[in-house]
């Protein structure tokens, strides 16, 4: 029998990129992933809104 990694560990023998991105892969895999990718989502929508580069700003720039 050979060894066999257990999905939700990195391999033992796995390259420095697979030991990098498995834990991403196991984040992604959860549920909570999307409600933590949503929620920051809508925070980075609203700071980008109420900052100087939201849109009101780039449409004045166009006008001008």
């Amino acid at each position: 029998m050979g060894t066999h990694a257990s999905p939700l560990s990195p391999a033992i023998n796995a390259g420095p990129l697979d030991r990098v991105l498995a834990p991403c892969r196991n984040f992604i895999k959860t549920e909570a992933a999307g409600g933590i990718l949503l929620l920051t989502a809508a925070v980075v929508a609203l700071l980008w809104a109420n900052s100087p580069w939201g849109s009101a700003s780039w449409w004045r720039s166009l006008s001008s």
